[in-house]
C-alpha cells in the first residue's frame, strides 16, 4: 500500500475523478523552541469536513516522510516514529487543515506537503491508514531563524504542484 508521500514532488495526482485543490503559504519562519502552525486551505465549493488531510515532510536530497493524517479527533494517526510534537487539526469555518509543530527544532527545517483525499475517491490502507488515490498537493517551506539569516530563501521544490 502506497504512502501519500510516495512520488512527491514529481507526481502530484494519483487516481481518477475530481480532486480538491489545496493551497498553502509559500513559507513560514520560526525560531527554535517556538510553535508554528501550517495551514492547508481547500478550494472554495468543497468542504474540508469530508476530507482526510495528510502531511509529509521533505528535506533536500531526501524522500518525503509521512508525518500524520487527520480526519477528526477520533480518526487520526501519526506516521511511524513521528513525535507527538507534530499534530494535525481541521477548522471547518476557514475550510483548512493544519499541521502544528511544537517546540520546533533546527532539524525541522524542510518542505511540508499537505495531501488531501476524499474517502469517496480514496481507498485507505488497513495497515497504515494512508490514502492511495485522489490527491492534489501543495508545499510550504518552514525555515528556522538563525543568527545570521533573516529570510527563508527559496523552496527546494515547487510552491504549488497540480496535475
Amino acid at each position: 500500500i502506497s504512502s501519500p508521500c510516495s512520488g512527491l514532488p514529481s507526481s502530484s495526482c494519483w487516481g481518477r475523478g475530481a480532486q480538491p485543490v489545496v493551497t498553502q503559504p509559500p513559507s513560514e519562519s520560526v525560531s527554535p523552541g517556538n510553535t508554528v502552525k501550517l495551514s492547508c486551505t481547500i478550494n472554495s465549493g468543497t468542504s474540508i469536513s469530508g476530507y482526510y488531510v495528510s502531511w509529509c515532510q521533505q528535506k533536500p536530497g531526501n524522500s518525503p516522510r509521512h508525518l500524520l493524517y487527520y480526519y477528526s479527533e477520533s480518526n487520526k494517526g501519526q506516521g511511524s516514529g513521528v513525535p507527538a510534537r507534530f499534530s494535525g487539526s481541521k477548522d471547518m469555518s476557514s475550510n483548512a487543515g493544519y499541521l502544528t509543530i511544537s517546540g520546533v527544532l533546527a532539524e525541522d527545517e524542510a518542505d511540508y506537503y499537505c495531501v488531501s483525499a476524499s474517502p469517496l475517491l480514496s481507498e485507505w490502507g488497513a495497515r497504515d491508514n494512508t490514502p492511495i488515490t485522489g490527491f492534489r498537493v501543495a508545499a510550504v517551506l518552514v525555515c528556522i531563524r538563525k543568527k545570521n539569516r533573516r529570510t527563508c530563501g527559496t523552496l527546494e521544490t515547487n510552491k504549488f504542484i497540480r496535475a
